[in-house]
């Protein structure tokens, strides 16, 4: 308490013209408590090293944000844990970092450039964004450009990642890009929105050959409101080569509709992610870059690595989806996907596999107690097939039903601002 009275009694110090420059402090607290029972992985019916898992994991920031007429600041330092994992050894591993820091500044009206560690967001995160289901998040180093006028605004940019400062190579071996470049133009309709969407990223296969492998993505998106009927779509085609040389040529498309009842919003849809046939010359599996898959592919996670998770074959998801309004603090959502592979499977280990992955139920609440504090929670369950062992590396016949359940509460007060009441 003595430190936080310290804190805010510097900030006050700081001297803001009226109307000009404005310093906001914030934070964020959220813990996940969290019964896994199957998630992300089949469980077997025996193995005692395959019992439910239970804990608990936080995430704390603090964000500060300086703006003013020609330039903006953010600096947003992150502690992620789970509770009991530090026990004040030298040998803990650390969880504090820096999830941004970026610097802004407002060439004019309408442009505005920034570099540093930032959230990029496309869109519905289909294919760029910020992770927030995961308690670590995703940033990225890069310089972005973006121009807004009226009705229309586009956002390119680009990295270039090394691991370290060095004297010699830019070798750069890694799970992430070593190059990403992207521009992404965005025009709001009467109805909704209409984007596009051009991401280009390279990978180095070993530190040994500096080729580079490129991979190019490019779409459209478009979601837009007419009366009481919803409708979101999108298309992307995938080119280029992998980092084993082998050509691209993947696709992944999406189309929901929905209609609003009063409190009640029914929603459909279909996800087609291409996947590659035994016979394919090419790669034909699409990756879904820096997406926020927990959103989509159902929130037991099975499906959220592409094209690893489903073994190069592809993932086409069917889903219905029920959301009711109890009112503006709270909702209930319901949700089922039935998944089948987008290539057929085959004969594997002697057995003929069709294209079914299974069903899964995803059942949450989001409960806002006020302007600062969220209460949110789920209970999911997937029902298996032979094929969703034969993906998930399970022997046929021992996997069982996967459940997952979780509770999170989430409070993001307003520390101190210096804008006028």
């Amino acid at each position: 308490m003595k430190n936080n009275r310290i804190l805010l009694a510097f900030l006050a110090c700081i001297p803001f013209a009226a109307n000009a420059q404005q310093l906001d402090v914030s934070a964020q607290l959220r813990t996940r408590t969290e019964f896994r029972d199957g998630y992300r992985t089949i469980k077997t019916e025996t193995a005692p090293q395959n019992d439910p898992a239970y804990f608990l994991s936080q995430r704390t920031r603090l964000n500060f944000l300086y703006t003013s007429p020609q330039f903006e600041m953010k600096v947003t330092p992150q502690d992620v844990h789970v509770w009991g994992s530090q026990l004040g050894s030298t040998n803990t591993p650390a969880s504090f970092g820096l999830y941004e820091a970026w610097g802004a500044v407002n060439i004019d009206a309408n442009w505005k450039l920034k570099i540093g560690r930032q959230e990029i967001i496309f869109d519905d995160q289909r294919l760029m964004g910020n992770l927030d289901w995961a308690q670590s998040g995703r940033s990225f180093d890069a310089l972005t450009v973006s121009y807004k006028k009226d009705n229309y605004n586009v956002q390119f940019g680009g990295a270039f990642n090394q691991v370290s400062e060095k004297n010699s190579t830019t070798n750069y071996v890694a799970s992430n890009a070593k190059v990403l470049g992207f521009i992404h133009p965005q025009l709001k309709t009467a109805k909704g929105v209409v984007t596009a969407t051009f991401i280009t990223d390279a990978y180095q296969a070993n530190d040994i050959d500096s080729k580079l492998y490129w991979r190019f993505t490019q779409g459209m998106y478009t979601d837009q409101v007419f009366g009481k009927v919803l409708l979101n779509a999108q298309a992307y085609y995938q080119a280029g080569s992998d980092i084993t040389d082998k050509s691209i040529s993947a696709y992944l498309a999406g189309l929901k509709l929905g209609y609003k009842f009063d409190k009640l919003i029914v929603a459909g849809g279909a996800d087609i992610v291409s996947g590659t046939s035994s016979t394919a010359g090419k790669n034909n599996s699409f990756n879904t870059l820096y997406a926020t898959n927990h959103k989509f592919y159902g929130w037991m996670d099975y499906y959220i690595a592409f094209p690893g998770d489903v073994k190069n074959l592809g993932l086409n998801d069917y889903y219905l989806t029920l959301n009711y309004l109890h009112s503006k603090k709270f909702d209930l959502s319901a949700t089922g996907h039935f998944f089948t592979t987008n290539k057929e499977s085959g004969i594997q280990n002697n057995k003929e596999l069709n294209s079914s992955l299974g069903q899964d139920i995803d059942l949450g609440f989001n409960w806002k107690l006020n302007d600062f504090i969220k209460l949110n929670g789920g209970y999911s369950f997937y029902l298996i097939t032979s094929t969703t062992e034969y993906v998930k590396n399970t022997t046929y016949g021992n996997g069982r039903t996967g459940h997952w359940g979780w509770l999170a509460l989430d409070i993001t007060p307003s520390l101190f601002s210096t804008a006028k009441k």
